[in-house]
């Protein structure tokens, strides 16, 4: 990952920062859905918090459990409420998991899951280029999806660019996102090996 800047799915982020979590001595499980994602619980003096940096919103502090709540930035957010997971965009709930923060589960109990996750083509996220940063500091967040780019703003106002070609592509990753060493030649390629253009017209 290192080595070649790469990131990964909610299994690799949160796997990761939850064993970091138990490094520090903290009392942490991770937390299953009833779709395919992973999350983390952690019990901190003041009760059972949610923690969560694999979501594609913004996590950046932790939510209290059951009480719940909700945190957006940019247009984007998550909302837990009544033991359920709502992911919000723009006001509106567009996806909505039952959480089971009390079934306390290992990296083990993800392993079918994780598989299926990893293999290109059978899964949302393995049929696309997708990158996402959110920039507190410069009040913006910024996603590129195949080759779209879009930066999203703290007033809700966006911009939108349609990148031309790989070499476009890789220049935004290096220049807005920092990641100079993806190897995103290759991922294209095994992308356009399973019928997936990054070019075409996005689907709405």
């Amino acid at each position: 990952m290192h080595t070649l800047d790469a990131g990964g799915t909610c299994f690799t982020h949160n796997s990761s920062f939850h064993r970091l979590l138990t490094a520090l001595g903290y009392d942490a499980w991770l937390v299953g859905f009833s779709e395919n994602h992973m999350g983390i619980a952690v019990q901190l003096p003041e009760g059972l918090h949610y923690v969560d940096v694999g979501v594609g919103a913004p996590v950046f502090s932790p939510i209290p459990l059951p009480a719940g709540g909700e945190q957006v930035y940019c247009g984007t957010g998550i909302r837990i409420q009544d033991g359920k997971f709502q992911h919000l965009a723009q006001g509106s709930v567009t996806l909505e998991w039952e959480m089971y923060p009390d079934r306390k589960l290992t990296l083990a109990d993800f392993t079918e899951i994780i598989k299926k996750q990893n293999t290109p083509g059978q899964t949302f996220f393995m049929q696309t280029l997708r990158f996402q940063l959110w920039q507190p500091d410069l009040g913006r967040s910024i996603s590129l999806v195949n080759n779209t780019l879009t930066q999203r703003f703290e007033d809700g106002s966006s911009q939108q660019e349609k990148l031309a070609s790989v070499p476009e592509i890789k220049q935004a990753l290096a220049e807005e996102f920092r990641l100079p060493r993806l190897p995103v030649e290759e991922a294209a390629e095994v992308l356009e090996s399973l019928g997936i253009d990054i070019f075409a017209p996005q689907k709405t």
